[in-house]
């Protein structure tokens, strides 16, 4: 999970990255684009092989608040 630098309408947006293999940051450290965060992997409840679950969300990091980035 990174919460981004930036806000959208006032509330702030994270961005989640599911199921590494290895996840190549810790709490706390500053990430910009380009930054490696980690690995592509299959692990939690993963099927189909590996792959990179994302989502985003806003105001609150809890499920109930993923947003579509596409739709607004």
């Amino acid at each position: 999970m990174i919460q981004l630098a930036r806000d959208y309408n006032g509330q702030a947006v994270y961005a989640l990255y599911g199921h590494m293999s290895k996840v190549s940051v810790s709490v706390g450290d500053r990430v910009k684009p380009g930054d490696p965060v980690g690995e592509v992997g299959g692990s939690g409840v993963a099927q189909g092989g590996a792959h990179l679950h994302f989502e985003v969300r806003l105001g609150v990091n809890d499920y109930g608040h993923t947003r579509n980035p596409i739709c607004g």
